[in-house]
C-alpha cells in the first residue's frame, strides 16, 4: 500500500513540475510596453527580415546594449532558432566561461558569461529573446528577463 501511495505522489509531483514549466508567450505589444516602462527605447525592425517565418522583431535598447525579441511562425522555428543561436554562443566560449542551460515545458534558456560578454537566448513557445551584452549588465538584464518571464 505504501508503495502505491509513493508512486501516486511521485506521479502527481512530476505532473505538477511539468505543468508549472509552461509559460505564456508575450505579444509584441506586451514586450514594447514592458520594455518602455523600464526605460528602453523600442523599435520594430520586422521589415529587415523578409522571411515569412518571422512575424515580428523588436529591439529594446538602453545603456549601450539591446534585447532582441522575436515572434516566429511556430514552435519548430523558435526551437531551431534557439539551437542555432546557442551553438553560435558556445563557439565563442573563452578559457574562463560560465554557462547555464534549462529546458522545462514549453521553455528553454541558455546563458553564457565569457570574454566580458553576457549572452542569453531564452525561448517561450514560438517567441525568443536574444541578448549579447556587456557582462557588467548581467544583473540588470536578469532583472528585466525575470519581469518579462523569460
Amino acid at each position: 500500500m505504501k508503495k502505491i501511495i509513493s508512486i501516486l505522489i511521485g506521479a502527481v509531483l512530476i505532473f505538477t513540475i511539468i505543468g508549472c514549466g509552461n509559460k505564456k508567450a508575450m505579444t509584441a505589444g506586451d514586450f514594447e510596453n514592458k520594455m518602455g516602462k523600464n526605460g528602453y527605447e523600442v523599435i520594430n525592425i520586422t521589415s529587415q527580415y523578409p522571411s515569412k517565418a518571422i512575424k515580428d522583431v523588436l529591439i529594446a535598447g538602453k545603456d549601450g546594449y539591446q534585447i532582441e525579441f522575436f515572434i516566429v511562425e511556430n514552435v519548430d522555428v523558435a526551437v531551431s532558432s534557439y539551437n542555432l543561436n546557442k551553438e553560435t554562443f558556445e563557439k565563442s566560449k573563452g578559457n574562463k566561461s560560465v554557462q547555464t542551460q534549462k529546458t522545462v515545458g514549453n521553455t528553454s534558456r541558455f546563458t553564457l558569461k565569457t570574454n566580458s560578454k553576457y549572452k542569453v537566448i531564452s525561448r517561450v513557445e514560438n517567441t525568443f529573446i536574444f541578448i549579447n551584452a556587456p557582462q557588467e549588465k548581467s544583473e540588470e538584464i536578469d532583472t528585466v528577463l525575470k519581469e518579462l518571464n523569460y
